[in-house]
């Protein structure tokens, strides 16, 4: 069996005698060295004969220690002191050392034993003062209660050597074992450390609901339930009860001090526990703070982006509706095209949220295909025709275009959404500049405006979500969407994007996607 620092060797009955025969043999050694010398005064010959009952003492204990003296006294007697070779003396004098010399072996090994004693029990203390150190300097970084919960009853079962357990209450009210350990010596059993944890009998269950009532220990070793095989230790903090940590006795003791060292271990798991349990609460408030931010900023941006143009789409309407003959055909087309312009943003709008949603919930799947960045930016610009009318769009890039493997739909909406964007945050007589660079084993694609730029402390956020730059020179209609769905989508395909200050004015948002070795050859445009 494996000993740890927690376990006492097991005294086997065929191993008794042999502190008895070892003592013997060291007074055997002890006769044959004086005998040798032959010119050893009587004293020290007393003195040579202390010598095994010391030994014995460190070695064996008390009672070993104690024959060892008995014996050299004899062999003492029988073998110097006159008449030699018989058990009976001459001077009355030899009696009195006889009783000294009992006297003195007894008084060292007694406390030889207890200063031993003593010796084991501080080292004991620090071998468990050490264990709880190692446990709460493991458990401090750990907030997950799973994961504490298995490291408790790993550390007390391979400390201790005795199969631990941790059982808490599940969402019944009820009592769950959910972590059983048995130490590395029982390893082979397969009863314990299975992936899902055993269920507790009835008179375990018993116990368990008593001391988990009560606060108080149960089991072996108490006076309550002390038939059972588990002991069981409630973890305990001052708001309430966390669980049970328990310890299988049935077929094995436990000291004094290991009972105080599973006090310990408990206290501290149940420290760690709460801890757990607050910041999975605190991270539960947190999320539903966030929500409800989200949901604020959604409201308000979606009320203000939607009722805008539905507002110019109305009041135009009801124009026509009202005073058909009052306008003339331009003033009634100018009217129809702010209709369209309506429509179209709250068309935007609408895609952006719908687009936000399918992203968040994961039922957005990549239609990877191969695809010409050209065909991409032209269907973008295209689209984006009725906001662009007399704005200068600019664009570079080599004879032709690389192709790349991507979703073209949703790399169109990206197009669509950084275009827009420039478009509102520049200077409306200020080109425009989209450039697509082709490198051996990515693409940039750049979009840059000549407006006044993004402050250096929003550069940041941008990419957040309803996230919009709150600066009175920026009061421009949108939803903040736009620039983190562009986010999202480029990340899916692998790639990043970036925003940054042109150093003579505006903003270039740059986007960079993974180019395939083997990607075709596009036809070159005339």
């Amino acid at each position: 069996m494996k000993l740890n620092a927690f376990t006492s060797p097991p005294v086997h009955p065929a191993t008794q005698w042999r502190p008895y025969l070892y003592s013997l043999v060291m007074i055997g050694l002890v006769t044959l060295g004086v005998v040798a010398s032959r010119e050893i005064e009587l004293i020290n010959i007393a003195l040579f004969y202390q010598l095994p009952v010391i030994l014995s003492a460190f070695w064996w204990g008390r009672w070993p220690s104690y024959f060892t003296a008995v014996i050299s006294m004899i062999a003492f007697d029988f073998l110097f002191i006159p008449p030699t070779f018989t058990l009976s003396v001459d001077d009355v004098r030899y009696v009195w050392s006889f009783v000294t010399f009992l006297l003195v072996a007894f008084i060292i090994g007694g406390r030889t034993e207890v200063l031993m004693n003593e010796a084991a029990a501080a080292s004991q203390r620090e071998r468990s003062t050490a264990a709880l150190y190692q446990f709460s300097r493991e458990i401090a970084a750990i907030v997950d209660l799973d994961a504490i919960v298995q490291k408790l009853a790993m550390q007390v079962a391979d400390t201790l050597g005795l199969r631990t357990r941790v059982i808490l209450p599940d969402e019944n009210g009820g009592l769950t074992v959910r972590a059983d350990h048995k130490p590395p010596q029982a390893s082979t059993d397969t009863a314990a450390n299975d992936p899902e944890p055993p269920t507790l009998s009835a008179p375990e269950l018993a116990a368990a609901s008593w001391s988990f009532s009560q606060n108080k220990p149960a089991g072996p070793t108490t006076n309550r339930f002390a038939t059972v095989d588990f002991l069981y230790f409630p973890m305990a903090t001052p708001a309430a009860v966390a669980g049970l940590l328990a310890v299988q006795l049935k077929t094995a003791a436990i000291a004094g001090e290991h009972l105080n060292l599973l006090k310990a271990w408990a206290g501290l798991a149940a420290v760690a526990m709460e801890r757990a349990c607050l910041i999975a609460k605190q991270r539960e408030a947190s999320l539903l703070l966030e929500s409800d931010k989200l949901r604020t900023a959604l409201l308000n941006s979606v009320s203000h982006e939607l009722r805008t143009p539905l507002s110019s789409i109305i009041g135009s309407v009801s124009t026509l509706l009202d005073s058909e003959s009052l306008y003339s055909s331009q003033d009634r087309h100018d009217l129809l095209i702010n209709i369209q312009d309506g429509a179209h943003r709250m068309d935007r709008v609408v895609a952006n949220l719908l687009d936000s949603a399918r992203l968040e919930s994961g039922m957005t799947h990549l239609k990877l295909d191969w695809c010409d960045l050209e065909d991409v930016i032209g269907a973008a610009l295209h689209r984006l025709r009725d906001v662009i009318r007399n704005r200068e769009i600019r664009f570079s890039g080599s004879s032709h275009v690389a192709m790349i493997r991507a979703d073209s739909v949703l790399l169109e909406q990206v197009m669509i959404n950084l275009i827009d964007n420039s478009l509102k945050y520049s200077l409306p007589a200020t080109p425009i500049d989209i450039a697509v660079t082709a490198g051996s084993d990515k693409l940039s694609i750049t979009v840059a405006d000549r407006g006044l730029g993004i402050p250096p402390n929003e550069l940041p956020h941008i990419f957040d979500k309803f996230y919009r730059i709150r600066l009175p020179a920026y009061r421009v209609d949108g939803t903040g969407l736009g620039l983190s769905i562009c986010k999202a989508i480029i990340e899916a395909h692998g790639g990043e994007i970036q925003a940054q200050n042109r150093p003579g004015g505006g903003a270039v948002m740059t986007v960079t996607l993974p180019a395939p070795p083997d990607q075709p050859t596009p036809v070159e445009r005339r």
